[in-house]
Order: C-alpha cells, then structure tokens, then sequence
C-alpha cells in the first residue's frame, strides 16, 4: 500500500521517522495568520508560508515579500524550518492548465527549477 512513499516515510520498505511532525502553514499579509504563527512558533517543525507563486503563460515566478513573518522567523529562539509553499495561482484564480502545461514542458520545469530567484527563497541563511 505504501509502496510509492519514499523509504524514508515508511514506503518501498523502509522505515518511517517515528516522531510525528508539527507543520504549520502561513497566509503573508495575514494579521491572523501571523498572530495564530506567533502563538504557535515554539510547537512548531516547520513553517509553510504561502509566498511563491507560478502564474501566465510564461510561468512568470513570483515571490510575495512578507516583513513580519521575516522578522518573527528571524528573532525567534526557536524558529521552525522554512519551506516556502509553491502555488500555481494567477490574478486571484488557479491555472490548472498552465500548470499541467509546465510540468509536461521539461525544459520550461527545468529552467524554473534552476532559477536562482527560486533559491534565494528557498534556502535563506538566516532561516
């Protein structure tokens, strides 16, 4: 049944981790969800802010600055690990069809995955 879960989730006969992970995901521009992350940043793995995004037909990457969820990530004695959430929403509606279209394209997938932009997001060093 687990057979498509990589080894290091239990799947092709491996072991799961046996701790279970506390995520919590994060709207930017929230004062709630910045006040419910604030609340919770000591219970928390990881952290899972929605902040990048691949939209158009050009699959223009776009990546929302968030101050405050920088500044309480930052300062926080316990900060979680940060893995931006990649979303495919464009002009305040999905796009299925441009998505399916990139990831179908492996040249397109490939040069947005070797963006540097993209990286920049992912792995900062003061996360």
């Amino acid at each position: 049944m687990h057979s498509w879960l990589p080894h290091w989730l239990g799947g092709q006969g491996g072991r799961a981790r046996a701790e279970p992970l506390s995520i919590g995901f994060y709207v930017p521009e929230d004062e709630r969800s910045l006040a419910s992350l604030r609340r919770h940043l000591k219970q928390l793995d990881w952290a899972v802010p929605a902040i990048v995004s691949v939209s158009g037909p050009d699959h223009a990457l776009h990546v929302a600055q968030d101050p405050g969820f920088d500044r309480l990530i930052a300062n926080a004695r316990h900060a979680p690990r940060v893995l931006p959430m990649v979303q495919n929403i464009g002009a305040g509606s999905w796009e299925g069809a441009s998505t399916a279209r990139l990831l179908a394209d492996r040249v397109a997938s490939r040069s947005l995955a070797a963006q540097r932009r993209w990286w920049r997001v992912a792995i900062r060093p003061d996360w």
